[in-house]
């Protein structure tokens, strides 16, 4: 039999998921197009109050 997958275990695998996510989306330069479009968004959030 299996054993049940630990709670570490499923963090770590999470984590890891994320850090390759990360390292994906810099390489493709999602996250500086994800980061400036909220940029813009809170700016002008901001100077519609």
């Amino acid at each position: 039999m299996s054993e049940p997958i630990t709670l570490t275990t499923f963090f770590a695998i999470s984590k890891a998921g994320g850090d390759i996510f990360i390292k994906i989306s810099k390489a493709l330069g999602l996250i500086e197009s994800i980061e400036s479009k909220l940029d813009c968004l809170i700016r002008g959030n901001a100077s519609y109050q």
